[in-house]
């Protein structure tokens, strides 16, 4: 008896409980979205200074509040000392649990991050690369305008495990970086190099030159040790916007 009252009681309770919930949604799934951040760095590298940068993602969510997000965000960077361009591109997917019952306005959310970033540094005569594991969370809070718009704000950590850096370029910047300690970090050997295109700018340049072959593909060349962790503190404000109507 009492267990038939138990799921009776279950029962009418699941229409209520979904009325409730999705007067209460933020705005409407699937949704996609864009932001910009702003980023500090929160890691001993002193040469990459404080970030911008700007996302889009897509994410689908269920009444209870969980939701999934996949996307792209680029940032970029000035490097001190340097006139380069640093440049980060991560594909993430972030899995976020918003506190959809506690207004209808608005809601608080907490997030973790998982993601693939690849930096670059290009300029005239070179092109330095590396890639690693992105890792974080954060939380924020979502405001809803209407039914099919929300604006959103968060802060966030996110540290990234960068392998060895590999480096493609002319003879004076791989005549620096041969020059330089083993285990330079890539921003250090930017920094400590930056004047090195001044020189000489040969494409041909041993022991890589194919005499052979004629061949004068610069080649690209794995520096073993330079790899680096990298910690960023990131605000970021977003709108999202909903596929479809209630």
């Amino acid at each position: 008896m009492i267990r038939t009252i138990f799921v009776a009681a279950i029962l009418a309770a699941i229409p209520l409980s979904s009325a409730i919930t999705q007067d209460r949604v933020l705005a409407i799934q699937p949704q996609f979205g864009f932001g910009f951040s702003a980023g500090v760095d929160g890691s001993s590298d002193e040469a990459i200074q404080n970030s911008i940068g700007y996302e889009g993602f897509f994410r689908y969510g269920w009444s209870f509040g969980l939701f999934l997000q996949g996307g792209v965000h680029v940032s970029t960077n000035e490097i001190t000392d340097a006139s380069q361009k640093y440049r980060a591109t991560s594909f993430f997917f972030e899995p976020r649990y918003v506190a959809l019952f506690l207004s209808s306005r608005f809601a608080p959310f907490v997030s973790g991050r998982l993601g693939y970033t690849k930096e670059n540094v290009s300029t005239p005569g070179a092109e330095f690369t590396s890639s690693g594991l992105t890792l974080g969370g954060g939380g924020g809070l979502v405001f809803r305008l209407t039914n099919q718009v929300a604006l959103e704000g968060s802060l966030s950590i996110l540290t990234t495990s960068f392998g060895d850096f590999s480096f493609r370029g002319e003879r004076a910047w791989y005549q620096c970086l041969e020059s330089l300690e083993s285990g330079t970090t890539m921003p250090d050997a930017i920094v400590q190099c930056t004047n090195a295109s001044g020189g000489p700018q040969y494409n041909c340049y041993p022991p890589f030159f194919d005499e052979l072959g004629g061949d004068c593909t610069p080649p690209t060349i794995p520096y073993e040790g330079s790899g680096r962790s990298s910690t960023w503190f990131q605000a970021k404000i977003g709108v999202q916007l909903s596929i479809g109507t209630h």
